[in-house]
């Protein structure tokens, strides 16, 4: 959890500890010790408060999807979700936003639906990734990680679907059989190609 109030981290820590099967591992007031602290212990997902002035909430996501493989990030915002410039919330790594004015209960829901996939590998406490993650070329020709999916059929209809947002070439890997498939998506005059 990162957010400038120890209160509200506090309490979000100890809801997560008491309604989820999750247990919160750590948490920070300001970005670049979040940061550190993320890289230390790799959680399994972030939750970053939006609404702290001191916070770049931004560039943390953006910070923490480059370096910590298979993270998802839940922004937690003091305004309603579809308020927030679509392509503001995916540029920048956020697999959800939730609202604070939605409640703690919708903040367990997301937690639970992005983390469903975590399964704990037997004896060492640590979550295995998904099969399959799905990289968009950046502009410099360096690939980026976007998502994972447990399926090859679900990571190209993760990749189509992103498309249609952001055309371009993508990476589709097996982590498992270690091949990848290049998908290039156009989009023309609204047409996806």
């Amino acid at each position: 959890m990162v957010g400038e109030s120890a209160a509200v981290r506090g309490a979000i820590r100890q809801f997560i500890d008491r309604t989820t099967s999750f247990e919160a591992c750590c948490e920070s007031g300001h970005g670049s010790a979040a940061v550190d602290k993320a890289i230390e212990r790799a959680p399994d997902l972030v939750i970053l408060d939006l609404s702290t002035p001191t916070i770049d909430g931004v560039e943390i996501a953006s910070a923490l999807r480059r370096m910590i493989h298979g993270i998802k990030i839940i922004g937690l915002a003091k305004f309603p979700a579809k308020e927030l410039p679509t392509r503001l919330i995916t540029s920048a790594g956020f697999d959800m936003i939730v609202s604070k004015h939605e409640g703690l209960r919708k903040l367990a829901e997301a937690i639970n639906a992005l983390l469903r996939e975590v399964e704990p590998q037997i004896g060492v406490g640590e979550a295995l990734p998904p099969p399959f993650a799905i990289f968009k070329i950046a502009a410099d020709g360096h690939p980026v990680w976007v998502q994972s999916a447990q399926t090859l059929d679900e990571a190209n209809a993760r990749v189509q679907a992103l498309g249609l947002t952001f055309p371009g070439e993508y990476i589709i890997r097996s982590r498992k059989a270690g091949h990848q498939t290049v998908v290039r998506i156009n989009k023309t005059d609204g047409n996806v190609q």
